[in-house]
């Protein structure tokens, strides 16, 4: 078994454990109904080098192969019943995406 395959598996995992349905509306396309990992607002930390940036926005995870349309900044998303607006996307490289979303 390979990394890929090993990663794979493990955002799967991910997903089917912590994962719920959520509604993405992208600017250009149709709606499409997916599967994302949300976090509420919480406090994330990254060092830059010469100190850090914090946020407290909310995140949505996807995985990117799961959707028609890529996620982009102004896109909105329902989760849970309530409309977000995204003011980020942050591809982590290994076919994922980050969404940092501010409630509409």
């Amino acid at each position: 078994m390979d990394w890929n395959s090993l990663r794979e598996g493990a955002h799967a995992t991910l997903q089917n454990v912590f994962g719920e349905s959520v509604t993405h509306h992208p600017l250009s396309g149709s709606d499409q109904t997916t599967t994302g990992v949300f976090s509420a607002e919480h406090t994330e930390y990254e060092e830059t080098g010469r100190g850090g940036i914090s946020t407290t926005a909310p995140k949505l995870e996807v995985q990117l192969s799961a959707l028609d349309t890529q996620p982009q900044i102004d896109d909105e998303w329902t989760v849970g019943g309530t409309r977000y607006r995204a003011i980020e996307v942050m591809h982590d490289g290994r076919g994922g995406a980050a969404v940092m979303l501010r409630e509409t």
